[in-house]
């Protein structure tokens, strides 16, 4: 735990939606950390940062350096290089402020801590929105922000400092770590559960069914579909929706979960629960007979921890499921003859292999950012209630009839 300057917050943190700057680039994995409520934001955080007069409570933002490539989130920390790092600017670290003989209060530093930016960015992943009023404020008021210090946890997650995982992949660990901090705050919206949930299989499974990508390169739209993932552009992925029947989309995320879910009809269980977990992981087995929980209840029994599958077990599962039903589950969102014409049509739209595919893979916030920096000529209102027009009354662009024909 550290305390910055406001200033020092600002110029140095950076939240996931200002990494990439080619929307084609963003795979899925980083898209939900650029939600962020920008109504909530300069509604409610921003004006009680500037209510003068009163006691502030800003709790600490949870910060973590990850490695980066041209802005480009990397999935592994770098070679660590010996070395010096004058050469860093550095964060100031303060811990107090003092007053001095003439009454003047400054913020006193206690020791600077320096990260190569080249290499590292440091990403907000709790306090997003804590951390954008603050930004906003800088912006019409800095004055407000002179004598303003910010806690900050910063994480780094490497292993040569202790951090142990079973998952070799450095953002999903980042994923586990902002549901466990959201579930403990607040409650995380059923949407972004499924996206970031790295220990409920369902929501595992369910990526699988979509595209990594905003807009896969080098590929006809034919090649994609064949391999049996669903184009973002295609799913509604982003709000907590199960309805599908208006709109730009094919289907919906919550609609894709609720599939896989009733199709694996996964039993319920307390993960401390170790006499009936083997009951629970048997369930897997039927499903996958390679799967291998050999020791696994009475190694979590031994160190009182809780029973979930592991980062190998859902690979494994993950293999399975997309050499079975998964592309089976793909095929008849892509083939099936409603669901064939309405991609066609978005095809001819460009909205499918062509330059308006990644305003439709976005969320509200990057469309309107799409919108501002590429869309010039486009009504993207009027485009919009053009492929509303298109699922009007149709049975197909229903919630009870699609899932009726997923799991027949």
């Amino acid at each position: 735990m550290l305390t910055m300057a406001a200033d020092e917050a600002i110029g140095n943190l950076h939240v996931a939606r200002e990494l990439i700057f080619d929307p084609a680039e963003i795979v899925l994995e980083e898209l939900f950390q650029r939600d962020i409520d920008d109504l909530r934001v300069k509604s409610e955080i921003a004006p009680y940062l500037m209510r003068q007069g009163e006691l502030k409570f800003f709790s600490a933002l949870v910060v973590v350096l990850l490695p980066h490539q041209r802005n480009q989130l990397k999935t592994k920390y770098s070679v660590r290089r010996e070395g010096n790092k004058d050469e860093l600017e550095g964060v100031k670290i303060r811990y107090a402020k003092r007053e001095s003989s003439t009454g003047e209060k400054t913020a006193t530093s206690y020791g600077t801590i320096r990260w190569d930016v080249n290499e590292l960015k440091a990403i907000v992943v709790d306090g997003q929105h804590r951390y954008s009023a603050l930004k906003s404020l800088a912006d019409v008021a800095p004055e407000n922000l002179k004598d303003v210090s910010i806690p900050v946890v910063l994480l780094l997650l490497d292993s040569s400092i202790g951090f142990k995982t079973d998952n070799a992949n450095l953002l999903s660990s980042v994923r586990k770590i902002f549901i466990d901090l959201n579930r403990q705050a607040k409650t995380v919206s059923e949407t972004r559960n499924v996206l970031l949930d790295d220990r409920d299989p369902a929501a595992v499974l369910t990526r699988t069914l979509m595209e990594r990508r905003v807009r896969p390169d080098e590929q006809t739209l034919e090649q994609r579909l064949a391999i049996g993932s669903l184009p973002l552009a295609l799913v509604d992925w982003y709000s907590d929706s199960l309805r599908f029947d208006k709109g730009i989309h094919l289907t919906s995320l919550l609609a894709l979960y609720k599939t896989v879910a009733e199709f694996l009809d996964i039993p319920k269980l307390d993960h401390y629960d170790y006499d009936k977990a083997q009951d629970w992981l048997r369930h897997f087995k039927q499903l996958d007979n390679s799967l291998n929980f050999d020791g696994a209840v009475s190694d979590a029994r031994k160190n009182n921890l809780p029973i979930y599958l592991g980062w190998t077990e859902l690979e494994q599962l993950q293999r399975w499921f997309v050499s079975s039903w998964g592309p089976a589950l793909s095929k008849v969102l892509t083939s099936t003859a409603p669901y064939r014409s309405f991609i066609e049509k978005l095809r001819k739209l460009r909205i499918l292999d062509g330059s308006l595919e990644c305003w439709a893979a976005m969320d509200r916030h990057g469309k309107k950012a799409f919108a501002e920096s590429f869309g010039s000529g486009h009504n993207f209102t009027q485009l919009e209630k053009v492929i509303s027009a298109e699922k009007s009354d149709d049975l197909a662009f229903q919630l009870v009839f699609q899932k009726a024909i997923l799991t027949v």
